[in-house]
C-alpha cells in the first residue's frame, strides 16, 4: 500500500522526499527525519518504516492528506503486532527444536551417521562418519532431521531407517 502512495505521488525523485520530511519534521515531534535511502527501502517494499514518526515523514513525502494518517497508522501497528508474534512463534519453535543429547544421537544413528563429538545444539555443526560410506563430515542435526544425510555418498537416509552396521560403528 505504501508503494502505491508513492506510484500515486508521481514517484517523487527519493531526496525531495527527504527533503519534504525534514520540512514536516521541523518543530514537531510527531515527524522524523528521512533519508533519501530510506525513502527508497519504503518506497521499493524492501523494508517497511521503523517508526509512526518515520510514516508519518513517509506519507508527508507523497503529499498523502494528514485527516488518512490515522487509518496509515492502524495498519502499521497491525502489520507491527504481526511482525511480533511472527518472531516470538519462530522463537518457540528454536525452543522446541531443542532435544536431549541421547535423542540426537539416537536421530544420527536413524540416519546412518555416527556422531564423534559430545552433541553441540540443534544448529551447529556436529562430526560425525557415514555408517555407509565410512566419510567423516560435519552435520546440524536440524538437517539431518529433514532427511540430508551423507553429502560424500549423497545416500540420505530418512529418520527411522535402518542401521548399517560394521567395524567402529557405536
Amino acid at each position: 500500500m505504501l508503494i502505491r502512495q508513492f506510484e500515486e505521488a508521481r514517484r517523487p525523485r527519493y531526496r525531495e522526499m527527504a527533503r519534504r520530511a525534514e520540512r514536516a519534521a521541523r518543530g514537531s515531534r510527531d515527524f522524523a527525519r528521512m533519508s533519501h535511502t530510506s525513502a527508497w527501502r519504503i518506497a521499493t517494499g524492501k523494508g517497511l518504516p521503523g517508526s509512526v514518526e518515520q510514516l508519518r515523514a513517509f506519507l508527508v513525502a507523497c503529499k498523502v492528506p494528514r485527516t488518512a494518517f490515522g487509518l496509515w497508522i492502524e495498519a502499521w501497528e497491525r502489520v507491527q503486532a504481526q511482525e511480533h508474534q511472527d518472531r516470538q512463534a519462530r522463537r518457540r519453535e528454536r525452543r522446541t527444536e531443542a532435544v536431549s543429547a541421547e535423542e540426537a544421537k539416537a536421530l544420527m544413528r536413524a540416519a546412518g551417521l555416527s556422531p564423534r563429538d559430545p552433541y553441540p545444539g540443534w544448529n551447529r555443526p556436529w562430526a560425525a562418519h557415514c555408517t555407509n560410506c565410512r566419510a567423516f563430515s560435519r552435520f546440524r542435526l536440524s538437517e539431518v532431521a529433514k532427511g540430508r544425510g551423507c553429502p560424500v555418498c549423497a545416500s540420505p537416509r530418512p529418520p527411522g531407517a535402518g542401521r548399517v552396521t560394521g567395524p567402529g560403528v557405536e
